[in-house]
């Protein structure tokens, strides 16, 4: 597995993005890892960043072409991990990105 990303919510580790085609939770208390839902939209160099109790995961590539040319998405994938049902999808960026960073800015 390559180019996944990984964030922590409530001392569980999230892993997204690569060539996985679902969200993975692993529990490091019951040395578990647990299928938590599948991908919305391709994800190959995605970012992600956590907010709350959701992990947003921006960006990412749909595929490669026979010259190795990735084609970055405008994506934003919202995944809620208090509500396991809670998965959404849309085209919300600007311009097409993969192989970037994500950061979250409170306004507290």
């Amino acid at each position: 597995v390559r180019c996944i990303t990984a964030c922590t919510i409530n001392s569980k580790i999230y892993l997204v993005g690569g060539q996985l085609d679902c969200v993975l939770c692993y529990d490091p208390q019951d040395d578990s890892y647990e299928e938590v839902f599948d991908r919305l939209a391709p994800w190959d160099f995605c970012s992600a960043a956590v907010c709350g109790s959701e992990i947003i995961v921006t960006g990412g590539c749909r595929s490669i072409d026979d010259e190795n040319y990735a084609y970055p998405t405008r994506t934003v994938q919202w995944y809620n991990v208090s509500s396991y049902n809670s998965w959404k999808r849309e085209d919300l960026l600007p311009v097409p990105i993969a192989g970037h960073n994500s950061l979250i800015v409170s306004k507290r």
